[in-house]
């Protein structure tokens, strides 16, 4: 069963990059007694003088290869680093992906932004995304004072994935769902009601058995692939309120000392990406991005609105981009779909992101900006 589950779980994906494709690259021991030689692939993403790290866990069709511009844009939006790596097996970390492989590589991680980087546990956000939740969860299971967990589209435990049931089989692997019940940092839970990969009753019944879950971000119209491609703005400003609010406050901010090369420069520094550009994608996409729903834990439990208190951000975007939304507002339902923009509007977004973005250009000649998701992810 367990090798049924981790073929599944873990396609055989080809390196996307060579180790000169990515600046500031480091390989650290996996930490496995049985195969001491195994080490993992690490691209930290670092800024003086902020006051959270992101250690991401990515999903099972990416390494770190194309996590570039997911890192620019939340080091960027949330101001903070951004640790990416890669699992056994993927990229150019050495040995087979599984269940625990995964979970020893986001540890070892860990050990390598506390004890090598000298950051605060209190300072870290543990970031997964659909299979990477496993790696995230674990994080946050084992070390208990880590400042936040962010779970995209996260599966409860394999088994879940395609059935639903109550109570976790003996047999069953990436158990979120039990390792949730003792987490006691704050839990964020961003999942698309149309998920057709981890479907959507994995993030219910994840935020039924989390004691300290904030309110979600349920999105009507996301998929499994398209939350940051289509929704961006609500991604956004949802994470903003988590670090911001939500989170334990780490009152003052530390200094990481790194090389200047790997600061901000190659192909996976934010030198490509302007904060003008993310400003102007934000504000292209706030239209469609008003059509999706956004739902309160109060609301799901109760099935009535409760209020909640806006942020600046979301106040300032309302009133000076309302007047402009109004006009698209006046459209034919059938002309629209929720959540999806016209191809007017895309072909006007392309052009001026365009004009706005700095796109980069890979070694193979192809240019890459921000709104790029894999659609080929399993799970």
């Amino acid at each position: 069963m367990g090798a049924i589950v981790s073929t599944c779980a873990f396609p055989d994906v080809k390196s996307s990059y060579e180790p000169d494709d990515v600046d500031g690259l480091v390989f650290i021991p996996l930490g496995d007694k049985k195969h001491p030689d195994y080490q993992i692939a690490v691209k930290p993403l670092l800024k003086p003088g902020v006051n959270y790290t992101i250690i991401y866990s990515h999903g099972n069709a990416e390494d770190i290869g194309q996590l570039g511009t997911v890192s620019t844009f939340l080091s960027i939006e949330l101001k903070c680093n951004v640790i990416v790596y890669d699992y056994p097996g993927y990229g150019l970390s050495s040995g087979k992906p599984s269940d625990k492989s995964l979970c020893m590589a986001a540890l070892a991680v860990y050990r390598y932004a506390t004890n090598t980087l000298k950051i605060p546990p209190e300072s870290i956000i543990s970031y997964g995304r659909s299979i990477g939740s496993v790696a995230a969860t674990h994080i946050a299971f084992t070390h208990k004072n880590v400042a936040g967990l962010v779970l995209q589209s996260p599966l409860a435990s394999a088994y879940r994935v395609v059935f639903k049931v109550k109570s976790t089989l003996l047999f069953d692997q990436f158990r979120n769902v039990d390792k949730v019940k003792t987490i006691t940092t704050p839990v964020l839970i961003i999942h698309g009601r149309k998920d057709q990969i981890i479907p959507f009753h994995n993030a219910e019944t994840l935020l039924a058995n989390s004691p300290t879950a904030v309110t979600p971000l349920f999105l009507d119209n996301a998929r499994h692939n398209n939350i940051l491609s289509h929704f961006c703005v609500d991604l956004m400003l949802r994470l903003k309120r988590f670090v911001q609010f939500e989170i334990r406050k780490y009152s003052h901010s530390y200094t990481v000392t790194v090389p200047p090369q790997e600061i901000g420069l190659g192909r996976m520094g934010p030198s490509h990406i302007s904060s003008s550009s993310f400003v102007g994608e934000r504000r292209r996409l706030t239209d469609h991005s008003r059509r999706t729903t956004y739902t309160p834990a109060s609301t799901l439990a109760t099935g009535k609105d409760s209020e909640s208190e806006e942020d600046e951000d979301i106040i300032a975007s309302r009133m000076k981009f309302g007047k402009k939304n109004k006009k698209r507002d006046k459209m034919k339902e059938s002309d629209v779909e929720e959540g999806v923009p016209t191809a007017a509007v895309l072909a006007a977004e392309k052009v001026a992101l365009a004009h706005s973005s700095r796109s980069s250009t890979t070694a193979d000649g192809e240019s890459s900006t921000y709104l790029v998701e894999r659609e080929e992810d399993s799970f």
